[in-house]
């Protein structure tokens, strides 16, 4: 988060995906992949360290994310609904397929079901049919398009 703060400011970035799960206790152990919301396209980055920063590029500001304190400070998480939809529809983003699908089964029974419905319902019509199948499919259908 701290490059991608340098990179776009202190408001812009999210923390998302694999790693917005681990954030709301989806996945318990450490992961060395970084997924970041930011407004631009931007290349993958490998650390020093060994882990590796992935962006993905979207208008962060239609997302649901809720400002997380750190030890650095604030930053913004995807909301536990929307790193729910997002490991669903994209669960290779950040290369640990498994790993996400594991976790977005966990994050099911964190999520608040009007706050799900709203995040679905704000997708497209191709991807909220996908969303809502994927929960069906766990046993959660609950999720209803609005009329």
């Amino acid at each position: 988060m701290a490059y991608a703060t340098a990179a776009y400011g202190d408001t812009v970035p999210i923390l998302a995906g694999i790693l917005a799960a681990r954030h709301w206790h989806a996945i318990p152990r450490a992961i060395a992949v970084t997924v970041i919301v930011v407004p631009e396209q931007h290349r993958p980055v490998t650390l020093a360290t060994g882990g590796r920063v992935v962006f993905t590029q979207r208008d962060t500001i239609k997302i649901d994310a809720v400002p997380v304190t750190v030890g650095l400070g604030v930053m913004r998480v995807t909301g536990i609904e929307q790193t729910l939809v997002d490991l669903i529809t994209r669960p290779d983003l950040g290369g640990l397929p498994a790993e996400a699908r594991a976790a977005a089964a966990s994050l099911i029974a964190q999520a608040n079901t009007d706050r799900l419905a709203s995040v679905v319902n704000a997708l497209p019509t191709t991807t909220a049919t996908k969303v809502r199948a994927w929960l069906a499919e766990q046993g959660n259908a609950g999720v209803r398009s609005q009329p």
